[in-house]
């Protein structure tokens, strides 16, 4: 898991090669613990991330992936081992409903399916405002004004710790409420 989380980091900083370095070695460690033990479904979270963003690529990174060897995955295998993760996980199963419910809205725009991969958590952790805020461009993605309001103002309510997050926090529930016209 560590080589995925390098891999994520490396992504987010757009090293892109890096990332993709990362995200081999990673995918090898899990393949080698599926392989030690066959029922090991916390792996699945890492492999069907894998699987899913491997198939995401531009068109021209999939020409590049071919030639620096990095292994093809799809978003079907993708889903369903993320899918395996979350119904027979130990460990990762919150996580791997979170990834899965933000691919199918960001990726496959399957915003339904996504609102109904998120919504046990939003209902688990009431208390963490991104989950709201998921739930709350969810349903304005669907047209449900009134609920995505209720998200976003559930959201804007709730007690956070830290001043940048807050900030963080408040300034989207504001723009996500004047996008709505709901302010």
């Amino acid at each position: 898991m560590a080589e995925a989380s390098s891999a994520r980091l490396y992504a987010l900083r757009a090293e892109n090669r890096n990332a993709a370095r990362s995200g081999v070695r990673g995918r090898d460690h899990l393949l080698r613990a599926k392989a030690l033990d066959a029922d090991l479904a916390d792996a699945n979270l890492g492999l069907g991330l894998y699987n899913y963003y491997v198939d995401t690529l531009s068109g021209i990174a999939r020409v590049l992936r071919f030639f620096m060897g990095i292994p093809g995955g799809s978003k079907q295998e993708g889903v369903r081992l993320l899918e395996q993760a979350i119904a027979q996980g130990i460990l990762t199963t919150n996580i791997a409903r979170f990834y899965l419910a933000l691919n199918l809205h960001r990726y496959d725009q399957q915003y339904e399916r996504a609102l109904n991969i998120l919504g046990p958590l939003a209902e688990k952790y009431p208390g963490n405002p991104l989950f709201q805020l998921a739930r709350g461009d969810l349903y304005r993605k669907l047209g449900r004004k009134q609920q995505a309001a209720a998200c976003y103002r559930a959201a804007s309510a709730l007690p956070v710790q830290d001043g940048e997050c807050l900030r963080h926090v408040q300034e989207l529930v504001r723009a996500s409420l004047a996008a709505l016209g709901a302010e």
